[in-house]
């Protein structure tokens, strides 16, 4: 029996495989996400990991002139680490907050730390993150930079004469 996270990872790696599929990405293998640090290949270039989150309350205590002050703000985070090392073996790493239809999708060259954390002002508004990862935000546009890097390290080794 699956625990209650397993159930949501499945069903966004299925809703994230539909998507790819709509994108004319055809060539789709199912990994061991366990095992291989992967969820899925596409192409059989570009190796993906799929990381989600719920968005939860988060407390946050400042102390100001000698007064204490507590925050409750909504989140989310992703961890991007196994064991304090960053992820290895993976191009790609989509981020999905669960139960929404925001998602991030993020080359692993543009990953500098190992959590993201995604603050929001309202419960219900990620549109108002303005972090360095807003230009993946809700875009395959990190894919498309995968594809096309992978695509011209081919394209140069083809031309090298072995």
């Amino acid at each position: 029996m699956f625990r209650l996270s397993s159930r949501f990872h499945m069903k966004a790696r299925e809703s994230f495989i539909r998507r790819m599929e709509c994108l004319g990405i055809e060539n789709i293998v199912l990994k061991s996400p366990d095992r291989d640090r992967c969820d899925f290949e596409l192409d059989g270039r570009v190796r993906v990991a799929l990381r989600f989150s719920r968005i939860k309350p988060r407390t946050r205590r400042v102390t100001v002139g000698g007064k204490r002050y507590t925050y409750v703000y909504p989140s989310c985070t992703f961890n991007f680490h196994c064991h304090g090392k960053l992820i290895k073996g993976v191009d790609l790493v989509i981020c999905v907050v669960s139960g929404r239809d925001d998602y991030f999708c993020i080359p692993l060259a543009e990953i500098t730390g190992k959590t993201f954390c995604l603050c929001c002002k309202k419960m219900n508004s990620i549109a108002s993150y303005h972090g360095k990862y807003r230009i993946y935000h809700n875009t395959f546009r990190g894919l498309k930079e995968v594809l096309a890097e992978k695509r011209r390290i081919g394209e140069e080794s083809k031309k090298q004469p072995p």
